[in-house]
């Protein structure tokens, strides 16, 4: 036993018998030495009550030691479920039940693919930038175009953009080329060719 145990010690499990320090300056402090090897630890170790709210704040909390001056503070929010700030937002907020402060949250975007031609902005000043931007650029997306887009607050994700084709059945090109077929989209002149 004696042999398993000193093997325990190398690889950090002692046998600790922990007892108070004699030095009334330190009551907390805790002592032991291995009663299988020459080790010697000591370790500190409070006698601390529950958290008690402070008067001014209910949401600062104290606690002191029963035996030394040592005390600990701690701030704790009751924390409300969080709401969206305004419409056409997706910022949102919470409330601490408790002492009433506010922090924002990170937002909550609802985002889905929609065809770009066919896509209006919710938020009215939203519309009017994204009709001044088309304007100004002179572009379009087309009927095919799809973007990836918040429904709530406009927020698009510009690398989420993708083209969805409405293709026909593949059919031969024409009859002065046999073996080559061809598919065309039913929403925009994208078409594609392939040997048969």
């Amino acid at each position: 036993m004696g042999f398993v145990q000193k093997a325990k010690c190398k690889l950090g499990f002692h046998i600790f018998d922990w007892q108070r320090s004699a030095d009334p300056a330190t009551p907390c402090r805790f002592e032991s030495d291995c009663s299988a090897c020459d080790r010697s630890s000591a370790k500190v170790e409070h006698d601390l009550p529950p958290w008690s709210p402070s008067a001014a704040d209910p949401c600062f909390f104290t606690r002191m030691c029963r035996r030394c001056d040592h005390s600990e503070q701690r701030t704790d929010h009751a924390w409300a479920a969080p709401y969206f700030t305004e419409d056409y937002s997706c910022q949102r907020e919470q409330i601490c039940a408790r002492c009433g402060e506010q922090q924002q949250v990170s937002p909550d975007h609802s985002y889905s693919y929609v065809y770009a031609a066919d896509w209006r902005p919710r938020n009215p000043i939203g519309a009017a930038v994204n009709d001044l931007l088309e304007m100004m650029l002179k572009t379009s997306p087309g009927p095919c175009d799809q973007i990836y887009v918040c429904q709530r607050c406009d927020h698009q994700l510009v690398h989420r953009q993708r083209q969805e084709h409405q293709w026909s059945q593949w059919s031969q090109w024409s009859p002065q080329s046999a073996g080559q077929l061809r598919r065309f989209c039913g929403r925009c002149p994208a078409h594609e060719f392939r040997s048969a």
